[in-house]
Order: C-alpha cells, then structure tokens, then sequence
C-alpha cells in the first residue's frame, strides 16, 4: 500500500482532516445483494453515519489542538506541534483522540538543550518539561500518563473542557508527514474508503485483534486499503463517479 501512494498532498502540520460533508447515504450499498449482504452493507453504513466525525466535531479538535499547541510554546518558544493520525487526514471518530508531535526548529536553544541532556534524553527532558506546563491548573489540561522510559516516550492527557484527550510524543515528524499524505490520499478517494477503515478498526478493536501485541490502527488501515487496491482499484482512480456502489 506504501508504494502505491506517491503523490504529494498537504502535510501534517496543523490541519486535520476534513470530513465528508453529511452522511453516507444506504443507497450506496448494492440493491442486488443476496440479503446477508445487504444487511451486513446497511449495518456498517449506519455505524459509520453514527460515529464517524463531522465539520464540527473536526473543528472543535482544532481549537483544542491550538491550545495544546500554545502550552508547549510557552515553555519552549522554538518548538510546535504537527498533528498526525486519523484526525489529520478524516478517518477519526467523534471520540477520536489527538496525536500530537513535538518539532523544535534548529537553533542555539535546542543545540543547548541536546549539549546539556545529550542527544537522546534530551526529548524526554522536553516531554517532563510540557507535562509540568500541563499539571498546572490554570493549563486546561489533566495529565492521565507522562511514560518517559518507553521506547517513544509520551505523555497522555485530556482537556478538561471538552474531555478529549491527546497523546503528545517526541518521535519522527518526517515519518508522520508521509503516512499522514499516504492515508489522506487514500480517505478522500471515496467516501466509502472511510465507511469500511472506520468498520474494520471498529470490528478489530471489539475482538480484541487490535493494538495490544496485535497489529495497531495504522496496520489495519492499511490492510483496508490494501485489500481495496485488489477487490476495487476503481475507487482509487482520478475523476471516477462517486455513485459507485459498495
């Protein structure tokens, strides 16, 4: 599925995201299936319109990420975030959390900052630092987990005004730039690209296959795509209708 990508598109950054505008209509589903599937098609059509996030949800996240965003400059003026994940290319649900990523521009501080913890603590110390930022009450924000001594170390935390919660990490922003083009690419081909990744996580997640020593969220997904590429490569073709049905 990687190497099918190519192609540009817009980077992490910032965006999330934009969700399809209003709701995946049953129509979608073939008339002419034998009735398990047809069933089983306007199922997972009607958990996708019940969960699946809209304009509002998306923008009430970017607010939300803009204040995580303004407490990590706060302590470090030479650092942001890039948000990454399937709220950045529209394939969250409405309890989606935020992944979030620490970039610093490459300047004196940071050169201190490595000089002083060295070249691999050097994050974690910037990660205990935004989680101090975060503990402080007048923050906003509920610090859940600050894990240091994983291998990506990260720190969980919720919002406490509209109780979402973001995992900020100090890991490879140009890693999370690619999968956020490949996976964007991907979502806006059709709308029912999302209806079945959104399914797949869903139904993986209920049978406990997913995350935990299992394949996570992103290989899922990509074995989603994958298997559409095989069953129906039409959909990821330019200028396709987007009345063809599931």
């Amino acid at each position: 599925a990687a190497a099918a990508a190519g192609g540009g598109g817009a980077g992490a950054g910032s965006s999330f995201g934009v969700p399809a505008a209003g709701k995946v209509p049953s129509s979608t589903a073939h008339a002419h299936q034998p009735p398990p599937l047809q069933q089983l098609s306007e199922e997972m059509l009607d958990y996708y319109n019940q969960i699946a996030e809209d304009i509002e949800d998306s923008k009430k996240r970017q607010e939300v990420f803009l204040r995580l965003d303004s407490v990590v400059k706060n302590r470090f003026p030479f650092a942001k975030l890039i948000v990454f994940g399937s709220c950045a290319v529209g394939l969250g649900s409405k309890k989606s959390d935020i992944d979030a990523c620490v970039v610093m521009k490459d300047c004196p501080e940071l050169g201190a900052l490595k000089e002083e913890h060295g070249e691999d603590d050097y994050k974690r110390f910037v990660l205990s630092e935004i989680s101090k930022e975060l503990e402080d009450e007048k923050s906003g924000w509920e610090v859940l987990k600050t894990l240091l001594d994983i291998r990506i170390p990260l720190i969980k935390c919720t919002d406490k005004t509209t109780k979402l919660e973001a995992d900020i990490s100090f890991s490879n922003a140009v890693m999370h730039e690619a999968k956020t083009q490949l996976l964007r690419k991907f979502s806006q081909s059709h709308a029912l690209v999302r209806v079945l990744i959104l399914t797949v996580k869903y139904w993986s997640g209920q049978r406990k296959i997913r995350d935990s020593f299992m394949l996570n969220s992103y290989a899922w997904t990509l074995l989603t795509i994958q298997f559409l590429q095989v069953k129906m490569p039409f959909i990821f073709q330019p200028n396709q209708d987007q009345n063809v049905k599931m």
